[in-house]
């Protein structure tokens, strides 16, 4: 009899654990503590990092109401913030990464009060070896930090030159995160996915000659006259 009643409550605990696994998101709930403990315990961030994020900071308490947040990597470092929305701030750091804006994002208290935010992140990401699944999931949390805003921008990730990429396959990679991505901002009616790729990249599907100066990359002037027209256009339809 014993035995009867051992068994059947070893196995009512494994039901109740199925039911579990089933019927809550408690999967979900251990990846992402995996992927919260690499943050914290893996990623590291260079000096520079840091002392851009404390340049950052220690504006970040000057703003005004309504100030307008660009924040990214050296595409937003490089932009003229002020040419598209004022008042604005540039929160770009060159060589960050998706990690490298999670790190920072929830220590912008100017995001409470800020209009908009414009996000450009994720070449870095590819280019230090990141794993596809691991881009996607910052975006995950990215938005998810920034839910409850107002009024959100995601820029998609830059497509580059053939000199960069030869045989292609890097831009063909990009291509398959933003598709990734922009699904991520669908249904959303605060979330706004701006498609770059239309605007910059030449018939062979890569960056055109004009729009980047010579590491085949990063933008030059044309590019960015280019890229702040069409932030233009997606802000003010």
């Amino acid at each position: 009899m014993k035995k009867l009643l051992f068994s059947l409550y070893i196995l009512a605990l494994h039901l109740a654990f199925i039911f579990i696994i089933i019927n809550t998101n408690f999967i979900e709930k251990i990846i992402n503590k995996v992927s919260t403990n690499k943050l914290s315990m893996e990623v590291t961030f260079s000096p520079y990092y840091f002392r851009t994020l404390n340049q950052h900071l220690a504006m970040d308490a000057q703003h005004p109401e309504g100030i307008n947040l660009f924040i990214g990597d050296s595409f937003i470092q490089g932009l003229s913030t002020a040419a598209i929305l004022s008042p604005s701030a540039n929160y770009g750091i060159s060589a960050d990464t998706t990690y490298g804006l999670l790190n920072r994002l929830k220590k912008y208290k100017s995001i409470e009060k800020s209009d908009k935010i414009i996000i450009s992140i994720g070449i870095n990401d590819i280019l230090s070896g990141n794993k596809d699944q691991e881009i996607i999931n910052n975006y995950k949390k990215i938005i998810e930090q920034l839910l409850n805003h107002k009024s959100i921008f995601i820029n998609s990730i830059f497509p580059v030159s053939i000199n960069t990429d030869p045989n292609g396959l890097l831009n063909s990679r990009i291509d398959l995160l933003n598709s990734k991505i922009e699904l991520l901002t669908k249904g959303k009616v605060n979330i706004n996915y701006i498609n770059i790729k239309d605007h910059i990249r030449n018939s062979d599907a890569y960056l055109s000659g004009n729009f980047y100066i010579e590491d085949g990359l990063h933008l030059s002037v044309d590019g960015y006259n280019e890229w702040i027209e069409i932030l233009k256009n997606y802000i003010y339809p």
